[in-house]
């Protein structure tokens, strides 16, 4: 899923960027005989409602990538938090516009200043080095709870303390009573404790003592835990702690942890980031079995400071993936006292033929590479692994068959170099001491960024384009897979090249005749027999034929 969101806003930010170069490239200009609502584009006169509107749809397409994004890091967050393997992605953040902007669907539009007033004190707070996902999605919980226990439609303050003799932050979130407040106030301490207590529901006791028509057990079952547990986890890694008050006019939940202002403590880099260059004449070698991913790649490399006729990138298909450990060790020998810049995908796919289907580490291959070179070599070498999973285990792995791991996560052009750069220094640190986990901080100034890849529309539709003849090879492929005996056996192969070639129709001319196209791939998951599949597929397969020949 964190893949093909972050596929999907690669794709949506280029088109951005292509849209923006389209307008400019174009020269808008108002026209004599065109009201003041309408602009010309050289022979194309576009409507200013109508240029307005899809401006509007591409940033809400644009904040709801994103937003699902985000709710899929805080699962993956919440994953690693129970299991202790959540690391701290440290970052400069301004709490009160980070809290404040808090989002979720339940809470409707949470930084309305009617019901969810926010207040810090000072005004304005200091910058803050703290991470700002895990203190988002703390605020969350906690509002998600506040919302669920206390009055109905009622006020939920926010209240940001910043004591500077301390050097503590106190957040507290403070909200109406609710049903069942007395009866928790009677509970004294015990409901504090109740509310921290892992798989607690305070309120499941009272509702099988209410006399409620519903059924006792069924209502019960429906409510969510509390999630005082996993706050209180949350708090811990802060090296904070939380409490909870039930008093007879309100609840107060209250964290604390201790907070320097940015720059009050010593967060040391041995080098001004922001001027960070990579060596003059250094290499770019890369590998991703993804079309768009080899594309945007090589921008990367180039917006590094790459020059074009020294990146490299392979994975094109099984041959260049397979073959990529030798070419590597030869071209280190070609090159010697030249340095190199590796970036491997971590799972690339490689198909032997139409049934044969395998996963190939990327970290593997470089671990393989950095054997068979020589120790001379090895110092001109940095290798990075670039994918999604990020989990303390992975990285772990990840650095210790490589040089360090390069987050799949979307990034800004002006960013890119800030993304290297504590990667850079991790290898070759200069002689000044620096602190690991500033360059783990500096690090994750990246990860929120976008990847802003192509620059124009042409070179947008020249790397993301499939042509009609991969196509035809494509479905050639899963022809085949569909003549075999039985279908259901070869299913999940089956499926992966479906879902490959929805992603192909998606880089041509959108029209009806591909979302229908699409539409029918989507569908066979509803499908349970060989039959009805082959069926399908016959379908399929000459609506596609067409499509490819009509746009030749």
């Amino acid at each position: 899923v964190k893949n093909g969101l972050l596929a999907a806003i690669g794709l949506y930010e280029s088109l951005c960027e292509a849209q923006r170069n389209q307008l400019t490239s174009g020269q808008p200009r108002m026209s004599t005989s065109v009201s003041m609502n309408n602009f010309d584009l050289g022979d194309h006169v576009v409507d200013g409602d109508t240029s307005e509107n899809v401006v509007r749809c591409m940033n809400e397409l644009g904040k709801s990538l994103h937003d699902t994004l985000e709710s899929i890091l805080a699962e993956a967050m919440t994953r690693d938090l129970v299991h202790d393997l959540y690391r701290l992605q440290k970052e400069k953040i301004d709490i009160g516009s980070l809290l404040g902007g808090t989002s979720d669907a339940d809470l409707g539009t949470v930084g309305n200043l009617t019901r969810f007033p926010l207040i810090t004190r000072p005004s304005p707070l200091p910058i803050f080095y703290s991470d700002p996902q895990l203190l988002r999605y703390l605020h969350r919980q906690v509002l998600s709870n506040a919302c669920k226990y206390g009055k109905t439609g009622g006020s939920v303050l926010t209240e940001i303390i910043f004591d500077e003799k301390k050097q503590r932050i106190t957040i507290n979130v403070i909200n109406l009573p609710g049903e069942f407040h007395d009866r928790i106030v009677a509970m004294g301490s015990k409901a504090e404790d109740a509310v921290f207590a892992k798989g607690a529901q305070i309120h499941e006791r009272f509702l099988n003592d209410s006399d409620s028509a519903i059924t006792k057990k069924s209502d019960s079952t429906q409510i969510p835990g509390d999630g005082g547990w996993i706050i209180q986890k949350m708090a811990v890694m802060l090296k904070g702690e939380c409490r909870i008050k039930f008093e007879n006019t309100r609840t107060m939940f209250t964290l604390s942890m201790p907070a320097k202002p940015f720059g009050g403590e010593k967060i040391r880099t041995p080098i001004d980031i922001k001027t960070f260059k990579l060596p003059q004449g250094i290499w770019g070698i890369g590998i991703d079995d993804s079309k768009i991913q080899q594309k945007l790649l090589v921008k990367f490399f180039e917006f590094a400071g790459i020059s074009k006729d020294k990146i490299k990138v392979f994975g094109k298909d099984s041959e260049e993936i397979m073959g990529f450990v030798n070419f590597v060790v030869n071209f280190m020998d070609e090159h010697m006292g030249e340095q190199v810049l590796l970036i491997a995908d971590e799972n690339l796919e490689v198909t032997d033929g139409a049934s044969h289907h395998t996963t190939i580490s990327g970290s593997e291959l470089v671990e393989r590479i950095r054997t068979r070179i020589l120790p001379e070599q090895e110092r001109d070498l940095i290798s990075l692994i670039r994918s999604a999973n990020d989990s303390s285990s992975d990285v772990a792995i990840y650095k210790a068959r490589a040089h360090g791991f390069l987050p799949k996560a979307p990034i800004k052009k002006a960013n890119v170099l800030e993304t290297l750069a504590p990667l850079w220094l991790a290898r070759y640190p200069p002689k000044c001491d620096y602190d690991d986990d500033d360059i783990s901080a500096s690090a994750s100034l990246a990860r929120q960024d976008s990847f802003s890849s192509l620059e124009s529309s042409a070179s947008f539709n020249e790397a993301v384009a499939s042509t009609p003849i991969e196509i035809i090879q494509t479905l050639n492929v899963i022809d085949e897979l569909f003549s075999s005996n039985d279908v259901m056996a070869n299913w999940n192969e089956i499926w992966e090249k479906l879902h490959a070639l929805k992603g192909d129709l998606l880089t041509l001319q959108v029209g009806s005749k591909v979302i229908s196209a699409v539409g029918m791939i989507n569908s066979f998951r509803e499908l349970r027999t060989s039959d009805e599949l082959r069926e399908r597929w016959g379908l399929l397969r000459e609506r596609i034929q067409g499509l490819a020949s009509s746009s030749v």
